[in-house]
């Protein structure tokens, strides 16, 4: 979104119009969006590429690419080459790995924010853990970097995490951050992991919870075809509701009742899910 960037490589983009379109788009709810960046493009520095990126993730796509430049033979950058000081690798798929504005070191430190994009927001398994913590920030891209040079300070690069393990890692970066609330935290994440599977064997960290309060009640509700029929009348019984579904009691003085369905799942592989006052699940 660096106009500088823009009218180096011959584009013509209203960012402001291309924003307004992009929610329109959002706003019909039925369209899976990618939204594309690049790295080291001509007069984009690293703290530019920052402007850059908060401009696309303040349009929460539900992919944000964060790539880097292709020099392809007989394009423009690739005869401009020399006037705006790109090496890239020579060999396919020949991408970019310094700029007149961008040092090498740069180039990697963007390689981990874009790990931490795509293993955080690309894959859809933290949307509202992200959407608390990243405000408590200077910006996105500040978040996202700052969360990259934790993973590599620990190593977890050479790490294949489980899906459990990157809550962990996620926990440890920002359990010692004064502005963060650690149980409104801890309820955001269980919703995140509640949305992809049945919570079982959580991490020992994640403590909230209302189960001895609304644990019988609950069994209740998938007894009472009253209930459970009401709500999720796809199901043919209420083992079969039971075993597809989850119904949890979340948060402290305000509770909410959410059923989550694992039958029915969006693009990203979330439950579809419904929030309801806890007296709905209740005879």
């Amino acid at each position: 979104t660096n106009p500088q960037t823009i009218r180096a490589i011959n584009r013509n983009v209203d960012f402001a119009a291309l924003s307004e379109i992009v929610q329109q788009i959002k706003d019909g709810g039925n369209i899976h969006q990618h939204l594309d960046l690049i790295a080291g493009l001509p007069y984009e520095d690293y703290d530019s590429f920052g402007r850059s990126f908060n401009d696309v993730y303040a349009l929460q796509p539900e992919q944000l690419q964060l790539g880097f430049l292709k020099v392809l033979k007989g394009s423009m950058l690739h005869q401009k080459q020399k006037e705006f000081e790109i090496v890239y690798h020579d060999t396919a798929p020949y991408e970019v790995l310094t700029t007149h504005e961008l040092p090498f070191a740069d180039t990697l430190r963007l390689k981990y924010v874009e790990e931490m994009v795509e293993t955080y927001y690309n894959s859809g398994r933290f949307l509202h853990t992200l959407a608390y913590l990243v405000p408590l920030y200077e910006s996105p891209f500040a978040f996202f970097e700052a969360l990259s040079q934790f993973w590599v300070a620990e190593n977890y690069h050479y790490l294949g995490l489980s899906k459990m393990g990157l809550f962990d890692a996620l926990w440890r970066f920002v359990e010692q951050n004064p502005k963060v609330e650690k149980q409104k935290l801890q309820w955001e994440m269980k919703f995140d992991i509640a949305l992809h599977e049945k919570p079982k064997k959580l991490p020992a960290w994640l403590t909230v919870t209302n189960e001895e309060q609304w644990h019988d009640k609950v069994f209740a509700f998938y007894g009472n075809p009253d209930l459970w029929q009401k709500c999720l009348p796809h199901y043919k019984s209420n083992k079969e509701a039971l075993r597809q579904t989850h119904l949890e009691v979340f948060g402290d003085e305000k509770q909410k009742a959410v059923l989550f369905d694992y039958g029915k799942r969006d693009l990203l592989g979330n439950a579809e899910y419904k929030i309801m006052e806890t007296a709905e699940i209740q005879v």
